[in-house]
């Protein structure tokens, strides 16, 4: 199922990201990602979130994070949470995911992100409106790419540590925006990536050529970039 922008967008900060948990104990607060997809430098000061209410007059306030051109951060959303610090609940979710090196933000006494369907809306302090993502009812990552959700070894996505008494390890990409479809890393799918792909024709690669993680380019790799064209 492809999850699509609801609206065509005025700001270059976007939604690239939602993890709400995996089924039973897992690793770390529920989070979402903003990615900076513009050509300048964006302060995410002031910005608001609600869950699927929808409500900015009741939205929460997000933790002031600076994002370079292409830049990813999540922001860790503290509901029900054992932690009483942003510093505490980054430490945790740094030792769950330890191949993150990103920056982590907050959203103090945000709603959570139901694992039954849910969405996020993120708007400016003005209440102009950024972006949204709805979150379908059967768990796990959502993105806004044709992939969909998040698979082992693709686009940067990885394992988190198993946790709580039945072990259960969850798979992301925090901090890592991949558009599949996208192989010179400029958030667009066009006539540049076809020719990566082709030039690439049946040859041993990684990502970001080879899109699907089998190690090849083959046919399944040219059918993303087709499925995902916008030029």
């Amino acid at each position: 199922m492809t999850v699509w922008p609801l609206i065509l967008f005025a700001s270059s900060v976007q939604l690239t990201e939602v993890y709400q948990g995996c089924e039973g104990p897992d690793a770390g607060d529920d989070y979402f990602e903003l990615t900076n997809l513009g050509s300048e430098t964006v302060t995410v000061a002031d910005y608001r979130y609600d869950d699927e209410s929808a409500d900015y007059v009741k939205s929460q306030l997000l933790s002031t994070v600076t994002l370079e051109p292409g830049e990813s951060a999540i922001w860790l959303v503290k509901w029900e949470s054992q932690w009483d610090t942003q510093a505490q609940a980054a430490d945790n979710f740094r030792y769950y995911w330890p191949e993150f090196d990103g920056k982590v933000g907050w959203v103090l006494d945000g709603s959570g992100i139901g694992q039954a369907g849910d969405a996020v809306h993120i708007w400016e302090g003005s209440g102009a409106f950024v972006d949204a993502l709805v979150v379908p009812s059967s768990g796990g990552e959502r993105t806004r790419t044709p992939q969909g959700w998040s698979y082992l070894g693709v686009g940067g996505a990885v394992q988190s540590l198993p946790a709580g008494d039945a072990q259960i390890p969850c798979i992301g990409s925090p901090g890592v925006y991949f558009l599949p479809g996208d192989t010179n890393g400029d958030a667009h799918v066009n006539f540049s990536d076809l020719l990566a792909i082709i030039s690439g024709w049946a040859q041993p690669a990684d990502a970001p050529l080879d899109q699907n993680g089998d190690g090849l380019i083959s046919i399944d790799d040219l059918l993303m970039v087709l499925s995902a064209w916008d030029a």
